[in-house]
């Protein structure tokens, strides 16, 4: 029960800071890097649900418009599990693919 209700309160906590990214907050995405936001965000990319590995996607996308977050978002493991959503090519490989061109890999 504890699982299901982490992965709930998860999926909802992404969709929720992809929403106040996506509004352009004044520097949210700042906030998100500077508080260690990049690894859950990637884990998310491993474990997540479908909405929230989609809301994670774009989050980091976000997130890689300023490269000084690139390392960060490398460092978090990305890019093997962003080769292997594209590889999949499921509902996600674009948004995917789209993250890693913007990486210097």
């Amino acid at each position: 029960m504890k699982t299901s209700y982490s992965r709930e309160v998860e999926e909802a906590s992404v969709v929720e800071l992809n929403r106040i990214i996506s509004e352009e907050v004044v520097n949210s995405t700042r906030a998100v890097a500077a508080e260690g936001g990049i690894f859950p965000l990637v884990k998310v990319l491993e474990n997540g649900s479908e909405r929230a590995v989609e809301a994670a996607l774009a989050i980091l996308y976000n997130l890689s418009m300023e490269s000084e977050n690139h390392a960060a978002i490398i460092a978090a493991g990305s890019v093997p599990i962003l080769r292997r959503l594209v590889l999949a090519q499921g509902s996600h490989w674009m948004r995917a693919l789209r993250l890693l061109r913007t990486l210097p890999t």
